[in-house]
């Protein structure tokens, strides 16, 4: 059932008391001003006890009890009824009772201050009894609040929201059938109004009015009306002041479970009085920053993927590599290169920024459904779904041209690939680094990494690190001196060195490495540049180490 929306109006002023209008005729009891006669003793058919201008029938009856609230918790009760109207349309069907169309309702007060104050509830849309959301899509609230008794300065003005409903109890017209047109119909209403303000103003209470209206016919409108729980799982949706976090699915959990109804149980969410904050799977340490999935660090700069798939990079900056970052969400994967970076997203569609050096950026791939990326120095491949290798840039010699590829790593000269079986493929080099090319090792392969510097190094299933190609600081001899008892779990190339993350989650390099990484374990994934390199650890938070002229170790997230 669909939830229309409710006009509603609160308007709140000051007014003086009512003036002195001296002493009465005492032969005109009834205070029609005309003296009374024998059959006029008792009761005056001019009468106009709710102060309308409109002459009072027996059916006016009115009752309201308004409670204003301001944000700083102060409160004014206004005491209401002493001057009320209603008006409405209606329409008509032969053979049903008439149902009431756009009513107003007025009520006018004096508080404690003996001020007037008075609320206008508006409800173009109203068909029957339930729940009308005050969302802003076509009503608002307004609360005009200067001088009222009891409301600070602060409040005091006219004061718009779009929050709030208001409940409909009781809404009849009678039970008579047919076209009534031009009829006085003894109309009720009663129910509840809770509206509030975006300057934390609200106003809550309960109201009932029934009076004579002449009914003058409405066209037919498509009007619903909500029983506030629109999906049925017997909870009132949080909107009406109910527990259900979401009422368009029965299955979502109730606020006693998810206070702040941000999705997250109370269990996994890291504040549940602030639906902004984080979860513990996004934030695991609970620290109010979101948790960072990967890290591709490039020449001088690096990008990292938070848990929303949200992209920052930081360090160099001379051709917008790190300004020019997607500001978007939903990306999957980064890669950092020498002047530009590459992004994969959801939907496999890649996106280049940074500088065009060798058509880097001019022939990136229009088209989407890749599966993988990895950026270079000067170029950048991808996999399609069918693990096929596409690259642009700079011309690479013996690109593949089978598939079956599921990773990629590529460098300046060189490039790697792991298929499907684990089995690794090099390609691309100079005559003058024959090495790179004949000295590849051969073994099952879980993960590989290739740089710029000309060497690569790749981690076996069995956990083992094999490495190849330039050796000029130890960047490749160096691993038969790490300590491999019990294996590792991660291993990544910069240009000159070379980490590896051990299976006690522990990081250690060799090479040129400019600096000591970090101590400590629990660290889950590398990035390494030209001369600085990156770690997330085990509360996804990011580490990095080496050069730090451009920013690329304090400006890290």
């Amino acid at each position: 059932m669909r939830v229309m929306a409710v006009a509603l109006t609160l308007w709140i002023a000051g007014c003086s008391e009512a003036p002195d209008e001296g002493p009465k005729d005492e032969a005109d009891t009834d205070t029609d001003t005309d003296a009374d006669t024998d059959a006029d003793t008792d009761a005056d058919t001019d009468a106009d006890t709710d102060t309308d201008t409109d002459t009072d029938t027996d059916v006016d009856v009115c009752s309201a009890d308004f409670t204003l609230t301001m944000s700083d918790g102060s409160t004014s009760t206004l005491d209401f009824c002493q001057d009320f109207a209603m008006d409405a349309t209606f329409e008509f069907d032969p053979d049903q009772p008439p149902e009431i169309r756009d009513p107003t309702l007025v009520f006018h007060a004096i508080n404690e201050g003996n001020f007037e104050c008075s609320v206008t509830v508006r409800e173009p849309s109203a068909c029957g009894d339930g729940y009308y959301l005050m969302d802003g899509s076509s009503g608002s609230v307004s609360l005009t609040t200067f001088d009222c008794t009891d409301v600070a300065d602060p409040y005091e003005g006219i004061l718009t929201s779009t929050g709030g409903y208001v409940r409909i109890d009781t809404f009849d017209a009678g039970d008579t059938a047919g076209d009534l047109s031009d009829t006085p119909l003894v109309t009720t209403m009663a129910g509840y109004i809770s509206v509030q303000t975006d300057e934390g103003v609200s106003l809550t209470g309960d109201f009932s009015l029934v009076q004579e209206l002449i009914a003058s016919d409405a066209e037919d409108a498509d009007c619903v009306v909500s029983d506030g729980d629109a999906d049925g799982d017997g909870a009132l949706a949080l909107v009406f002041d109910g527990d259900d976090c979401d009422d368009d699915d029965a299955s979502s959990t109730l606020q006693g479970d998810d206070q702040d109804c941000d999705g997250a149980e109370t269990d996994d969410d890291c504040d549940d009085d602030d639906p902004e904050s984080a979860i513990v799977a996004d934030d695991v340490d609970c620290d109010g920053v979101w948790d960072w999935d990967s890290v591709s660090s490039g020449a001088n700069q690096s990008c990292a993927i938070d848990s929303q798939g949200s992209i920052k990079c930081w360090g160099f900056d001379n051709s917008g590599q790190v300004s020019d970052t997607p500001t978007a969400s939903g990306y999957l994967q980064v890669s950092a290169g020498l002047y530009h970076n590459c992004s994969l997203d959801a939907a496999g569609a890649v996106d280049c920024w940074g500088k065009d050096t060798e058509n880097a950026l001019l022939h990136t791939p229009t088209d989407s459904g890749y599966a993988s990326l990895s950026v270079g120095a000067y170029a950048a491949c991808t996999l399609d779904p069918a693990g096929a290798v596409h690259c642009w840039g700079r011309d690479i010699d013996g690109e593949p041209e089978d598939d079956g590829y599921t990773m990629l790593s590529g460098g300046e000269r060189h490039w790697c690939a792991l298929d499907s079986s684990g089995t690794l493929s090099v390609w691309g080099g100079e005559s003058s680094d024959s090495l790179i090319i004949t000295d590849v090792p051969s073994d099952t392969y879980q993960s590989v990494s290739c740089d710029s510097g000309g060497h690569g190094c790749a981690l076996s299933t069995a956990g083992e690190i094999d490495c190849w190609g330039n050796d000029g600081n130890g960047q490749v001899s160096g691993v038969d001196d790490l300590d491999s008892t019990n294996g590792f779990t991660a291993v990544g190339v910069g240009s000159m060195h070379s980490c590896a993350i051990h299976s006690t989650r522990g990081i250690e390099c060799w090479g040129y490495t400019r600096d000591t990484p970090p101590t400590g374990t629990g660290f889950t994934a590398l990035g390494l540049g030209s001369n600085h390199s990156c770690a997330i650890d085990e509360y996804a938070t990011i580490h990095c180490w080496g050069d730090d002229d451009q920013g690329q170790v304090s400006d890290a997230p």
